[in-house]
């Protein structure tokens, strides 16, 4: 009978969910910038005012997601804004 090999351990499960946290905050940081530079500019923005409110609340949850009693599980991580993804490519 074969044993099923243990997952990961909850170390390693932390260290790949900052890492994830960190590479998302990081791939933002340009939408972020882009907008601040188009919003002092008097430009039109890529992002609406409510995208880019999401965002930043998303980030937030990204950055106090480590303190979260349930970090790190995979479950409770925050959910990025749906539109999210279209503007990363």
């Amino acid at each position: 009978m074969t044993v099923p090999a243990p997952g990961p351990a909850p170390e390693e499960m932390a260290y790949g969910e900052r890492a994830l946290r960190d590479k998302m905050l990081l791939l933002t940081d340009p939408l972020v910038a882009r907008h601040r530079d188009e919003m002092e500019a008097e430009r039109p923005t890529t992002l609406t005012v409510e995208q880019y409110k999401q965002l930043q609340g998303y980030r937030q949850d990204l950055r106090d997601w480590p303190e979260s009693e349930h970090f790190p599980a995979v479950e409770y991580r925050p959910g990025q804004p749906a539109w999210l993804a279209d503007h990363l490519q």
